[in-house]
């Protein structure tokens, strides 16, 4: 949506390598990331047998905001 976006912005279509780094980078840093969470779910991480399943959405964020008013 982001290229599109840019694309009716600028008037014209991006650069085709533009275009690759683009997807596998938000591939990446998007999808990624949540796979290799999903994946250890089975090691109670995120829900297997007697894991934590009350997590807040920006639990990641409020405790980088700790970590950074500490350090």
């Amino acid at each position: 949506m982001g290229l599109v976006l840019r694309s009716i912005g600028k008037g014209a279509m991006a650069p085709t390598p533009f275009i690759v780094v683009a997807m596998v980078a938000n591939g990446v840093l998007l999808v990624g990331w949540r796979t290799w969470f999903a994946g250890a779910g089975g090691s109670g991480v995120n829900g297997g047998a007697g894991g934590n399943k009350k997590g807040n959405p920006l639990e990641f964020m409020s405790l980088l905001m700790s970590l950074t008013k500490r350090w």
